[in-house]
């Protein structure tokens, strides 16, 4: 008898549990269906609902709805746009500015929606239509997002100071880019923790970002590189890399106070023909070296163009 009574409490008390985790009543339409959740409150919670004719599908909208919270139109171009239209360069680092802001966003999102539970399913009896509520604890996705921020405030001043005290102009460069990055990333943070913080504020950071850019910016200029082409193919690059040099915000000389010298080979391939296409297949070779002669990089890429026309694909090249 007292195995049975243990038994029977058992399945009572499952019993009781499978129906308080529904949050209603079993057949009674739950409140967060058609409005909002008493026991999921918006305060504590990011809720997103779906429905479908079988469960999966309604868990996986459910998750999409919820994701459709940190869609957030990124138009950092807009912002202070006249403060990064100065230069060409300036121009090159709000693309580059935008790009990753976006990447950023669309990494937090992936990274805390892996925390989303389905809290809760309930199934129309009469539609027999499926709903699910997916549920993310405001708290838990703002701490994961906070001590990442940290990290990237840690990183930028940590970079800020080397850029100070570095000697090689190159150094100097890298750490102030390195800080414009996390600051970039930083960005992208704070626009999903406006999103999860109820107050909207999220955590704005010390560091103002056109400044940092406009740092790095300034330090471009300062640089001095002496553009040498080789090869039997240096006709082509003549044009094309001091050009390059010079947007990227570097000062270009063709005498010997060049702090750099950049040497630069094209080889190309015959050109061939396939399927009624000319094909052109190369290697662009890049050297960096001191004033010293001594390599400090190299760099190789693979290049390759196409054309209805054989005169055309050099040019495309």
């Amino acid at each position: 008898m007292k195995h049975v009574k243990l038994i029977l409490s058992v399945m009572l008390l499952t019993h009781l549990l499978a129906c308080s985790s529904t949050g209603s009543k079993p057949g009674s339409e739950p409140d967060w269906v058609s409005g909002n959740s008493s026991k999921y409150s918006n305060q504590r919670y990011l809720l997103g609902r779906g429905q479908a004719d079988d469960t999966a599908t309604a868990e996986d909208r459910a998750r999409a709805d919820l994701a459709k919270i940190f869609v957030v139109n990124v138009n950092v171009a807009d912002i202070d746009k006249q403060k990064f239209s100065s230069s060409t360069a300036g121009e090159q680092s709000t693309s580059e500015f935008t790009s990753e802001v976006s990447r950023t966003i669309v990494t937090s999102t992936d990274k805390m929606l892996k925390g989303v539970q389905i809290a809760d399913i309930w199934k129309d009896e009469t539609s027999k239509t499926v709903h699910a509520l997916a549920a993310l604890p405001r708290q838990q996705a703002s701490q994961a997002i906070r001590e990442e921020i940290s990290r990237l405030d840690s990183l930028t001043r940590l970079s800020i100071e080397a850029a100070a005290n570095a000697q090689d102009p190159l150094d100097k460069i890298a750490y102030a880019r390195r800080a414009v990055i996390a600051q970039q990333e930083r960005l992208g943070h704070q626009q999903a923790l406006q999103i999860i913080d109820t107050s909207g504020r999220g955590d704005p950071s010390e560091y103002d970002v056109a400044k940092l850019i406009t740092d790095y910016e300034k330090l471009l200029p300062r640089v001095r590189i002496r553009p040498v082409m080789l090869g039997e193919n240096e006709g082509i690059v003549a044009s094309a890399l001091p050009a390059a040099l010079s947007s990227a915000g570097f000062t270009v000389t063709d005498n010997g106070e060049a702090d750099y010298i950049m040497e630069v080979t094209l080889k190309l391939a015959d050109t061939f023909q396939k399927e009624g296409w000319y094909w052109g297949r190369g290697v662009l070779l890049m050297n960096l070296r001191d004033q010293q002669n001594t390599v400090l990089g190299q760099k190789e890429w693979p290049i390759k163009a196409s054309a209805r026309e054989q005169s055309e694909v050099m040019i495309r090249v």
